[in-house]
């Protein structure tokens, strides 16, 4: 749920950059609740997006804008887990 908030925050708060990971850590988090096994590697993936998501929150709090960066690595192994 933690998840889905900040996706629906950050996307009412212009905020793309948290928008982008919370999306796809809900949609792999979407394919265990349908059923896909969780692993070892798909929690370390989600436990990674976590701290990650909470180090871009921690850096927002000052300047009130997004940190520069890309989370792509994450993304993209958040999008090929969850396709299966």
């Amino acid at each position: 749920r933690l998840v889905q908030t900040i996706k629906g925050t950050c996307g009412f708060l212009g905020l793309p950059r948290l928008e982008a990971l919370a999306y796809a850590a809900e949609t792999l988090m979407g394919r265990f609740r349908d059923g896909l096994p969780a692993t070892a590697d798909s929690v370390t993936l989600i436990l990674a997006t976590l701290d990650r998501l909470k180090a871009i929150l921690a850096d927002l709090e000052a300047p009130g804008s997004e940190p520069a960066g890309s989370d792509d690595d994450l993304i993209g192994a958040l999008e090929r887990m969850s396709e299966g």
